[in-house]
């Protein structure tokens, strides 16, 4: 095992350091900026990457050593457009994390909101001031997000004057610096009058909920993020959930640990198939590694279901949940609910009669 941090840098030093050791295949990383800076390292010494959690449709790409059990955000950003749509938002004003990550989904969600007719504005692009959750709530953090936010206020001032607050939605794509954000937001009038969504990477985040200003604003405004759909009452899910928990006090989402959980079946499965078929076989093994890798992800029916990959070693399809942040009437919490479920590939355009 090796510590990322979910770095670029500490990224790389890791599968250096796994490599040192002998590591054919790495489960990991887990984000889309941290897969990207370890990609071509790993391409280039024949490590295979298992990532159980990034989504940029920018590292789809044939042919590299790259597998990742959760479908690209081409498909995340076609449910959140048909879910806009279907809310009767008609411009949207989006407020991205400027990394490979966030200009994947933005441009995803922005080409599908167009096919359906709605409108995108220009938006606010920013660069993260901090990866760590507990030093974005310093007060310099807060006058820093400000002024971002005053830029997102002043866009969404003018939608709302031409096409009224019912038809605007603001579109966030960030992580955990999300909080500071749904803090400062409410000091303007406009951006509460209006719907606001996320996507997979601050669906059910704790810090949200534990946080009673950003809690209360995310319900206000009915902060609706998608998150690609695990079965969590099946039984396997639910043991590993309570592992989870008693393990971290609190786990955030149960989708990625899910991935993960198949993600070392597969790596260890293909391994062993690869040395059976070496002991078997001395020279004249036929399948390289890869191969193997593929064919067993495909065979393998875990935690998260059925695997089908695509061309570029993706998940093909898959169903999403929409979470919302609630409160519980008993104990006055905040908390995550889910709302209801979508397949992003049998999913057709708002008012399409084809059977497409």
């Amino acid at each position: 095992m090796a510590d990322s941090k979910t770095s670029p840098e500490e990224s790389l030093a890791a599968i250096k350091k796994l490599q040192e050791h002998g590591a054919k295949i790495v489960i990991g990383p887990a984000t889309s900026t941290a897969v990207s800076a370890v990609k071509e390292y790993a391409d280039k010494n024949g490590i295979i990457l298992i990532s159980y959690a990034s989504t940029s449709p920018l590292l789809s790409i044939e042919g590299d050593n790259l597998f990742r059990l959760v479908p690209d955000d081409t498909y995340q950003g076609k449910i959140i457009a048909q879910r806009m749509i279907q809310d009767g938002i008609k411009v949207i004003v989006p407020f991205w994390r400027g990394d490979i990550y966030g200009n994947g989904l933005y441009k995803a969600t922005k080409s599908e909101f167009e096919k359906l007719g709605g409108k995108v504005e220009a938006g606010v692009e920013y660069k993260p001031h901090t990866g760590n959750f507990a030093t974005s709530l310093h007060r310099i953090n807060f006058l820093m997000w400000n002024q971002e936010i005053k830029k997102l206020d002043v866009i969404v001032s003018d939608s709302v004057k031409k096409y009224g607050a019912s038809s605007v939605g603001v579109y966030v794509v960030s992580y955990d610096e999300i909080t500071p954000i749904l803090i400062q937001a409410p000091l303007y009038e406009v951006l509460g009058k209006v719907r606001w969504y996320g996507s997979d990477s601050t669906a059910q985040n704790h810090h949200i909920t534990k946080n009673g200003d950003s809690a209360l604003f995310a319900m206000q405004t009915h902060f609706a993020n998608p998150l690609f759909s695990v079965n969590s009452e099946a039984g396997k899910v639910l043991d590993l959930k309570k592992a989870l928990d008693k393990e971290l006090h609190e786990a955030d989402s149960i989708s990625y640990p899910a991935t993960a959980y198949d993600s070392y079946w597969i790596a260890s499965l293909s391994l062993y198939k690869n040395d059976t078929l070496n002991n078997n076989n001395p020279g004249n093994v036929t399948k390289n590694f890869k191969e193997i890798v593929f064919e067993t992800a495909e065979s393998f029916d875990g935690l998260t279901g059925k695997i089908k990959l695509n061309s570029a070693g993706d998940r093909d399809g898959g169903n999403y949940d929409f979470w919302v942040v609630g409160r519980d009437n008993k104990t006055q919490s905040y908390e995550w609910e889910k709302e209801h479920s979508f397949e992003a590939a049998k999913q057709c355009p708002v008012g399409s009669h084809s059977s497409c």
